[in-house]
């Protein structure tokens, strides 16, 4: 539901900007997903028992609507805190705290900028005064010029005014802060310089609304009852509660109505999935824009526009709901017998054990990329103009760079690799992700990784989704679809909030997401591990079978539209893969070719990867062409294929990535050799191998070893190169030896 675009990224730190601490947005999210694990199983139950998919699909999207549009009008929390002021030739707000401030904050505190304060200060002392007429000038409180008496020094006078903090000039001594006080404006419009003769100290209530930073910072040791026990807080998370509840509603039975409507065509589940990751992309960006530019000249961001921007979506979202022809036709005799059943199977349980860690990680994600602000915390111009814009790009980058292209190739995805393979691949993806997270010193280098966001989420949501369809027993579609929906994200999502703001506090959100890192790569080991003992066990072999789940090579004769074995790609319709893909060796040179440009070496060193590769290029064309296999997909994988390439060449994504490649280059290119050398050695016959060949090839390497080291001495590049000299000379010498049969 594409309405929901605008509001769900923002509303963490809306929630914020309100008052909020992180423990307390932390707190609601922890138990959000706990109303959506209850609630899509349950309200999935009831639509299929009572038939009311349609019905509770349309009412659920009024509720969303009517929620989310009224957490605009929640007021702000009372910001204020005490601090001590300290008026001298200089004059501080002091703020002690436990432990010292880390230096990305105060790298965000010591911003150049001036942040205005709402001040009242209590006045005892009553030669004060006296400072506040002649130093700070101030008639108003020249009482003797005004034939006025002074308040005596037992009576407390509240003093208000605006103080304008020079945040460039804060100090850290230890534990506390010193925030330089410019200048004040008291009611009268007046301003005047803070300068006493003799240091006065009194205690002022200040709210500092226009940083969010500073907020956090001077509320620091404020006990979180006071969030937790106000109205406010109790009114945003019962509407949260309302739009979770009814937002996973219905996208559970929206997707069971969906697979419904695609009859024998499942497949393209991913090409009806893919208008949302447009929709999607295009509003949240549209989202970002807007509020940056209502903000445009105020301290605070204005958030208004997002929330009617969601309304008008949701509203024509139910106009287009409302016109599906859709009616269902089985009724399950016992939902919980059946779905009982379906969980007692193995392979279902470890399916939803992967389930449960990928709603961890898009856990942590969700909320921690944006709320936790690890783009924020990295940055030090957490308050520029453009942060809510990246924001926003970076849920388009999602969108059209991530999940566009991979739900429109889902379907062939699945058919080639599997269920199962696709959940090692969507935990390898989700290692690879958060490694890169952890290494992020830019904020804008995010939008590059968010492209794994067609693996982590394109993928795995619609292996996702289409194993529940296939799984559940006839009549219990909407009950599954939302029992494996609640598990992802009632579970999974619900413990990767409270984990994630749980290792953000004790390690920051670099450790955080390295420890993320290294989990998903340990998981992904043992998903092999274990998927590939279970296939070798007898009474699950057919299980593999029945789901799709062996390699593409492993093809079965179409079975028409009936689904006889239970497989859930012969049901599909007869038509060819399309599949081009590119020789491993195009890769390497492609890889070569790039890090070799990206790091400035003499052109004329790697001359050859670029001939190379327009050679490779043309064969290949040549090949799909007579074989019949050019087709849209086949375009789609060149199209990415260049993209990618573009990407490294223009530095859109990071050397680093093309440092970790190239090691990974050397297994490739020395494969071949390898196995020519084998075959030279077990037959003991060479007569079909052409010496010259394996000559140029040993002394092409050479010189490539020469070569690289008078340029750049690149230790990486002298390793593959030097293993390539070794293994062609082997085989050279090996040819040359059996080039004559030897007879026995």
């Amino acid at each position: 539901m594409i309405g929901l675009a605008p509001v769900i990224p923002f509303i963490p730190i809306y929630a914020r900007q309100l008052g909020f601490s992180s423990l307390a947005v932390g707190t609601i999210y922890t138990f959000l997903p706990i109303f959506s694990l209850v609630s899509k199983p349950f309200f999935g139950a009831v639509a299929d028992h009572f038939q009311l998919q349609k019905i509770l699909f349309l009412t659920f999207q009024i509720i969303t609507a009517l929620v989310f549009f009224n957490i605009q009008f929640i007021p702000e929390l009372d910001k204020s805190t005490d601090l001590m002021m300290d008026c001298d030739s200089l004059t501080y707000f002091k703020k002690c705290v436990i432990g010292p401030v880390d230096h990305v904050t105060l790298a965000k505190l010591q911003a150049e900028e001036t942040i205005s304060c709402k001040v009242m200060c209590d006045v005892t002392n009553s030669s004060f005064y006296e400072e506040l007429c002649a130093q700070w000038r101030a008639p108003q409180f020249c009482f003797s010029a005004l034939h006025q008496k002074p308040p005596s020094n037992n009576s407390t006078q509240i003093i208000p005014f605006q103080a304008q903090l020079a945040m460039a000039h804060t100090i850290q001594d230890e534990s506390c802060l010193f925030f330089r006080v410019h200048d004040v404006v008291f009611p009268d419009s007046s301003s005047h310089v803070p300068y006493c003769n003799n240091l006065s100290s009194f205690l002022c209530s200040v709210d500092c609304h226009g940083s969010a930073v500073l907020t956090e910072v001077i509320t620091q040791n404020s006990p979180d009852e006071s969030a937790t026990s106000s109205y406010q807080f109790w009114i945003i998370f019962v509407l949260l509660i309302f739009s979770t509840t009814a937002s996973a509603s219905v996208i559970s039975v929206g997707d069971t109505i969906c697979f419904k409507m695609l009859g024998d065509k499942p497949q393209r589940f991913g090409h009806q999935r893919l208008w949302g990751a447009i929709g999607w992309g295009m509003l949240s960006i549209l989202a970002g824009y807007l509020i940056d530019k209502f903000s445009s000249g105020h301290v605070t961001k204005n958030y208004m526009p997002i929330f009617y921007l969601s309304t008008i979506m949701i509203i024509l979202d139910m106009v287009a709901s409302s016109r599906l022809k859709y009616s269902q036709a089985i009724l399950s005799a016992s939902i919980v017998r059946d779905v009982g059943r379906l969980l007692s199977e193995l392979r279902v349980v470890i399916f939803l054990l992967c389930c449960i860690f990928i709603g961890l990680s898009t856990g942590l994600l969700w909320q921690f990329l944006f709320c936790t602000v690890h783009l924020e915390d990295i940055s030090a111009d957490v308050d520029q103009p453009w942060m809510k814009t990246l924001e926003g790009l970076v849920m388009g980058i999602r969108c059209f760079g991530g999940e566009l292209p991979f739900f429109f190739l889902s379907g062939r995805i699945l058919k080639m690799i599997g269920h199962i393979h696709a959940m090692s691949l969507v935990l390898a993806a989700f290692s690879i992700r958060f490694f890169l997270y952890a290494a992020l010193t830019n904020p804008w280098w995010c939008l590059p990784i968010e492209l794994l966001q067609g693996i982590t989420y394109g993928i795995f949501y619609t292996a996702m989704a289409s194993y529940a369809n296939i799984a559940a027993p006839p009549g219990t579609e909407a009950t599954v679809q939302g029992l494996v929906g609640a598990v992802f994200e009632g579970v999974g999502m619900s413990l990767g909030s409270l984990l994630g703001g749980v290792l953000y506090n004790l390690y920051g959100g670099g450790k955080a997401f390295l420890i993320y890192a290294i989990t998903s790569l340990i998981l992904f080991l043992a998903h092999v591990l274990v998927q590939y003992f279970l296939s070798k066990s007898p009474q699950h072999k057919i299980v593999f079978n029945v789901l799709g789940l062996q390699s593409a090579a492993r093809r079965r004769p179409r079975l028409g539209s009936e689904n006889v074995d239970g497989n859930l790609f012969d049901a599909i319709e007869d038509e060819d893969m399309e599949l081009l893909q590119f020789d491993s060796h195009d890769q390497v040179y492609t890889i070569m070719t790039c890090y070799n440009y990206t790091n400035n070496y003499s052109l004329l060193s790697y001359l050859e990867y670029p001939i190379i590769l327009i050679q490779e290029i043309i064969l290949i064309y040549l090949a799909v062409k007579y074989l019949d296999l050019l087709g849209q997909f086949s375009f789609v994988c060149c199209g990415l294929y260049f993209g990618i390439t573009v990407a490294f060449l223009t530095g859109l994504f990071p050397r680093r990535m093309l440092a970790f490649l190239v090691p990974l280059c050397t297994p490739v290119s020395a494969s071949s050799k390898v196995v020519q050398l084998t075959e030279i050695l077990k037959t003991k016959n060479a007569e079909s191998v052409s010496l010259l060949t394996w000559f140029l090839s040993a002394f092409t390497n050479l010189t490539r070893v020469y070569t690289v080291y008078m340029d750049s001495a690149d230790y990486t590049l002298l390793v593959n190169f030097t293993i390539s000299v070794v293994l062609s000379s082997s085989v050279l010498a090996a040819a040359a030896f059996y080039r004559h049969p030897k007879q026995d």
